[in-house]
């Protein structure tokens, strides 16, 4: 026997309404245009797409994404995206309401059943800017391997508001080192 079977082509498809795709997602955002494109390419091994573009209204997504291992469930991923206003993309909940701020995003790594290994996590909420690396596991419970966090910005008020809480309009900065298993977790 050889190889087996494969794919290979080029993905597009687009629409006037995402909500019409999904009827059972509450999400107001998903009321528009949305269009997506990327090369595809597949086996019984493997499933990537590169070259991603996504646009939903403003909201912009490009990058590559690739499934492989047993069962399709090795995830690497390459990704980076832009949000006018965050508040429009969350559906209204009462535990958190994000600020009607625009958002970038960067995010680079893997995740395998259990493991999510964060090579490059940056992000901006308005001004508010972050990053985070390391690995995330998940056995019983969520735990940090040698993750790293830095944020700041002018107002921590850009996050949104939590439940009833909303924070206030004053600068900030958070360096944190988190590092353990599923029975301990370091902060540093």
């Amino acid at each position: 026997g050889g190889p087996g079977p494969s794919l290979a082509g080029q993905l597009s498809m687009s629409g006037e309404r995402l909500a019409n795709w999904l009827r059972d997602v509450d999400i107001a955002a998903l009321d528009a245009p949305f269009e997506v494109k990327g090369a595809l390419e597949g086996s019984a091994q493997s499933l990537r797409l590169d070259g991603l573009t996504a646009s939903l209204g403003s909201t912009q997504l490009a990058g590559n994404f690739e499934l492989s291992g047993e069962g399709l469930k090795d995830a690497r991923f390459d990704l980076r995206g832009q949000i006018d206003d965050l508040s429009g993309l969350i559906p209204p909940n009462t535990d958190y309401r994000p600020a009607a701020r625009n958002l970038d995003i960067q995010i680079e790594g893997r995740h395998r059943p259990g493991t999510l290994d964060l090579e490059q996590f940056q992000a901006s909420i308005g001004e508010l800017k972050a990053s985070l690396s390391g690995r995330l596991q998940h056995e019983a419970v969520w735990s940090a391997h040698q993750l790293r966090l830095d944020a700041s910005g002018p107002r921590l008020s850009d996050l949104g508001t939590f439940g009833d809480y909303t924070p206030p309009d004053q600068p900030f900065t958070l360096k944190a080192a988190i590092d353990g298993d599923a029975k301990t977790q370091h902060f540093g």
